[in-house]
Formats: structure tokens, sequence, C-alpha cells
């Protein structure tokens, strides 16, 4: 395979990230490896992985925060009530740190 140029190199490295962030096990094998085959470094290829995870753990964290606030559990412990404007906003999809606050 013929090197990249920037603008493919780029669309390669966020195909490894959507791959893993999707959870997406044959898309990760197919991505991975036309990145190296490609040149692109296995470092910038683990940044690539490093940053799908960690959008992956926040907007996780982000859905799981609205379920509580759904749910009116406190979103440190799930334990103590959330005060009732928090599970308002919640229910009306416009509560701060809906899954796009994370993304955008």
């Amino acid at each position: 395979m013929a090197p990249l140029n920037d603008r493919d190199r780029d669309r390669e490295l966020v195909a490894v990230s959507t791959a893993i962030g999707s959870g997406c096990r044959p898309c990760t094998q197919h991505h991975v490896r036309a990145a190296l085959k490609s040149g692109i470094s296995p470092e910038e290829v683990q940044k690539a992985i490093d940053t799908a995870l960690t959008i992956r753990r926040e907007a996780g964290d982000a859905v799981a925060g609205l379920g509580k606030r759904l749910l009116g559990l406190d979103q440190a412990n799930g334990a103590r009530e959330a005060q009732p404007a928090d599970r308002d906003e919640a229910l009306a999809g416009e509560a701060p740190g809906d899954i796009f606050d994370v993304i955008v």
C-alpha cells in the first residue's frame, strides 16, 4: 500500500477511533492493520486508540448520569434524591451532561 497523504492519514486514524468507539472488533482489526500497513506509526495508532477510549468512557458516563437523573438519583453515589429541577431538566432532554455535551 502506498503511503497516505495527510487527508487520508487523518481519515484512517479517525476510522481506527470510530471502530474502537463503536466496539466493532472486525472494523478495529481492519483499520489498525490498514493504518500500520500504510505507514502510520504504532504511536499514532495508539494515540487514536487512547482518544477513542476516552470519548467512549466519557460518553458512557454522560449517558449513565442522564439515566440517574431520570430516576431522580444523585450522580455522586446513586443513593440520594436529586433536586427536582435536575430531574425535570433530564426528562425534558435539556440537562447539562447529555452525551452531545461530551462529544461536541
